[in-house]
Parts: C-alpha cells; structure tokens; sequence
C-alpha cells in the first residue's frame, strides 16, 4: 500500500520529534548535588516531598568518653530514604564527630545521608564537666534543595534534638574516711584505696592504650619538719612531693599507697585524673580524703627507747641562809611512737618524799604543757639540812582525754640534798 505524505508534514513530524527530544533533562548526579529530589514536569517546585528527620542514640554518657551510636534518620513521604541529603550537627557540652564510611571524622559536624537516608555520628561529653550535666545535640537539614519546603511545608521536620545525660565519673577515694584519727609513726600508716569508674560502672581507659593514672599530693597542717607524706610500695615519699600512680582495671592502685605522719597534724590528700598518664595531670576530676595524725605519748617506742624521761642533778649542796633559795630544774621528756617530740602534752610534777613537810620544800609550777621540742619544765626548790638527806620527785604526763591519774604514765628520780661543809660567812659590819 502506497502513502502519501506531503513535505508539509514530513516537516511537521520532524518539529515534534525535536521537541520530545528537548523535554529529557541531565545535572550533575554527584554527592548532595543535582536537581530537586522528587521534582516534577517543567522542573516545578511544588511536587518537592516534604522530608522528615528523626534522631536516635545513647541517653546517658561520661565526660571525655566517646559515645557512638547515634543516629540521623530521613524520609521522605511514603517512607522513603532521602539520600544524600545535606545535614549539620551541633551540641551543647560536647562536641559531634561524623561516621563516613564506617570511620569517625574527629570534630567534622557536617555531612550527608546514604543510601538509606541515615547519618551516623558519635557524640563526645565534654572533659570538664564536673557535675551532672546535660547535653542537647541538635540535627538541622542545610540542603539548599529543601530550604523552601522546610519553611513552607507543615508535613516537613527538618530539625530534631536529642538530649543526652552526662553523669560524672565515680571519682573518689574509698579509704581512708577523711578525718580518721590515726596515732602517728609509720607503723600506724592508713592505706589509700580510690576508686575511678565512669557512670556506667565501666572502667576508665587511657586513650594512649592501657589503664589511666592519678596524680597524688599531699598537704600537712601541722608544726615541725617531721617525716609525714605518701609510702609506696614500702618506700617513703616527701610530703611536698608529686607521685603518679596507674591503676588496675577495677579503678584501682597497683601500688600500695599509704599515708603517714611522725608529727601531730593534718594531712590531706589530692588525687587528680590524669587519664594519659602524662607529664602534668589533665582533666577536671579532684579526689581528696584526710587523716589527723594525733600525738600520743608512748612507754617505749618501736624501737625499744624511752619516750618519756625525768631529768634533774643526782645531787644538790644546801646551803643555809642563802640568798636566793637552792633549787634545780626539772624537765621532762616526752615523745610520741614515732619518737618525735609532742607539743601541748599536759605534764604534773611534785614531791614524793619525805612524807613531812619541810619547810620552804616546793616543786613550782607544778605542772605544765611540753614545748614544740616535747619538754615540760619545773623546779624544785629545797629545804635547809643539816643532814644529807633524799628527796623523789616524780613527773607523770597525762594521756588525752584522761580527767584523773589513770591513763598517765610516771617517771621518778632521786635528789641527794648534802648540807654546806663551808659555813656561811656572817655579814661584816662598818664601824
């Protein structure tokens, strides 16, 4: 069969071919570029589906401690996965670390949905926090593809937020109780025991690999330059000086530490974290217990010396009508188990014998408080003989908190008193 087709309309067909040819589109089909997604005939705004974000993720965290697991989530109507959509994040007490390709882009907020429309992120609390704390990541579509939907659509959420508690680490010392009374000496020296857990109970890890550090200082509160400060490992530390310390994976010290004092004081302690275990502490985290170190006189010390000791002349020569009255110094001794002089100790001293009364035979004062050397001192004041004669005096320190004689412990030593051989010259007159 034969058609007829007149060069008008060969010409005619020839247009329309032309213009179905005209109506394809290309654009660059790259990352978070290209034409509007869902965009319709004529390249019209209007069928742009409205996108709808959701943010999912951990609800506790600690300070300092990468936190992974969160989650952007975008669709678009009828559930679909919006790829490739433009997203920025930003927090509060924290900061965000976007997850590309299974690997975290430090510090990057920043980035773009994949195929099933999801951004992951890790959210980091910020390390100097130090109390209980809340930070508020916010997620915001920047896609200039979706800027007028955002803002005209009711269907679109384009910005969710995401809340999440930060809690302190259990940072803290176990013992000793701050303010235990400790009698002072070595012998007596309290163990320290801290714990450093973050606020899930889970073990705190250096990021240089292993287990973290504490820094220790101590601080004394007290007179005198006795030895007082850390022991570690049985080997004694300066009380100014710094020590670090690594912990086991329960928190813990893998040392012994402990404290001690030779002197009556205050001690404290101060543990900082030092979570690198680097040349200066680093973080906000400060523990601190104390221990007073209490001097109480002892028999003998541990080593087998006298603590407490009279002391006074084995003899003194009377003699009569004198004028200023005989007499000797008495002082008496004191030192605490450490064998270091105690300051303040409460110390009676009086005369034992003879049972009568002489007169003008005194002990003054009579009692008294030991000086920062551990000494207390009297006089004894003695009598005309015309006999040699003995004389015990004693000297008793007092335990504290005792309100009688008990609890005291007593020294006695013996004066020989031997009368004047040389009489005493009479007084000459002038004629």
């Amino acid at each position: 069969m034969r058609l007829d087709v007149s060069p008008l309309q060969l010409f005619a067909a020839l247009l329309a071919a032309l213009g179905l040819a005209g109506c394809g589109s290309s654009g660059d089909s790259g990352r978070g570029a290209g034409g509007l997604i869902g965009q319709g005939p004529g390249g019209s705004s209007s069928t742009v589906r409205a996108p709808v974000l959701s943010m999912s993720g951990p609800a506790t965290g600690s300070p300092g401690v990468d936190l992974p697991g969160f989650r952007v989530q975008i669709s678009l109507e009828e559930r679909t996965a919006a790829e490739g959509l433009g997203v920025s994040l930003t927090a509060t007490n924290g900061t965000v670390s976007i997850v590309e390709r299974g690997v975290t882009r430090p510090g990057l907020g920043d980035g773009f949905t994949d195929a099933f429309g999801r951004l992951n992120f890790v959210f980091t609390p910020d390390p100097a926090v130090t109390t209980n704390s809340t930070g508020v990541i916010t997620a915001t579509i920047t896609d200039p593809r979706y800027l007028d939907v955002c803002f005209d659509d009711l269907d679109a959420v384009c910005e969710g937020s995401l809340a999440v508690s930060i809690r302190q680490d259990d940072f803290r010392f176990t013992a000793p109780v701050f303010g235990t009374a400790v009698t002072v000496g070595a012998p007596n020296a309290q163990r320290l025991q801290l714990t450093w857990r973050n606020a899930n109970g889970q073990p705190i890890v250096n990021p240089n690999g292993g287990n973290p550090c504490v820094d220790l200082e101590t601080r004394f509160s007290g007179a005198g330059a006795a030895p007082a400060g850390l022991i570690i490992s049985g080997d004694s530390t300066p009380r100014a000086q710094r020590r670090r310390i690594q912990l086991n994976s329960a928190g813990n010290f893998v040392q012994t530490v402990e404290v001690f004092s030779d002197l009556s004081g205050f001690l404290e302690i101060d543990a900082r974290e030092n979570r690198t275990c680097g040349a200066e502490p680093s973080g906000e985290l400060i523990a601190t217990t104390g221990v007073q170190f209490i001097d109480e006189f002892c028999e003998r010390s541990a080593d087998g010396r006298d603590c407490v000791d009279l002391r006074l002349p084995l003899a003194l020569t009377v003699m009569p009508d004198a004028t200023e009255q005989p007499s000797v110094e008495l002082t008496m001794e004191v030192r605490n188990n450490a064998f270091q002089p105690i300051n303040g100790a409460q110390v009676l001293f009086r005369i034992l014998s003879p049972s009568v009364t002489r007169p003008n035979e005194r002990v003054f004062p009579g009692g008294g408080t030991t000086d920062a050397n551990g000494l207390a001192r009297s006089r004894y004041f003695a009598p005309n003989v015309t006999t040699e004669s003995l004389v015990d005096i004693e000297a008793c320190v007092r335990a504290s908190g005792s309100g009688d004689e008990s609890g005291q412990v007593c020294r006695r030593r013996q004066l020989t008193l031997k009368p004047s051989t040389t009489p005493t010259p009479a007084p000459t007159t002038t004629p």
